[in-house]
């Protein structure tokens, strides 16, 4: 089990483990996980670029609250967010790797806005992240450059 510290998600939750895996409607019942079965099955390290915390860089139009934390656990990529201005947490699902990007899906659960999202590596310490939603004005994609945050 995923540490809640780690995860962003209290440990009973059954959101608290997703680390590259697929679960059905009712694995998201019981909390119950399995493996994605895929044929890019790549292993990753807790020293790849992409594990850290994660904030948009600044830009002039809107820059968002909401940080996405990168781990790596038994080989799989885990994702966490959190909108800082409010402390609400992210449901992840649908974390997949494929050699250069990372792919994952969030829930917002105070409006169930669903997103899918697309990190890849972009140089050191910076990512590209590809956002994609539909709203009641259509279907977008949003390009933006984020950034590491420093630990301290």
């Amino acid at each position: 089990m995923v540490s809640p510290l780690i995860s962003g998600f209290p440990a009973s939750s059954p959101w608290a483990n997703w680390c590259g895996k697929s679960v059905s409607r009712r694995m998201k019942r019981t909390g119950a996980s399995k493996p994605v079965d895929s044929k890019r099955d790549v292993i990753v390290s807790s020293g790849h670029p992409l594990v850290g915390t994660w904030i948009e860089e600044e830009n002039p139009i809107l820059t968002t609250s909401v940080v996405y934390t990168i781990t790596a656990t038994e080989g799989r990529f885990c994702v966490s967010g959190v909108d800082e201005s409010d402390g609400v947490v992210f449901n992840i699902s649908n974390t997949r790797w494929d050699g250069e990007r990372l792919y994952f899906v969030s829930l917002f659960p105070t409006t169930n806005h669903e997103a899918s999202h697309v990190f890849q590596i972009a140089g050191r310490g910076r990512a590209r992240h590809t956002v994609s939603y539909s709203d009641e004005y259509g279907d977008h994609t949003v390009h933006e450059v984020w950034k590491k945050r420093h630990q301290s």
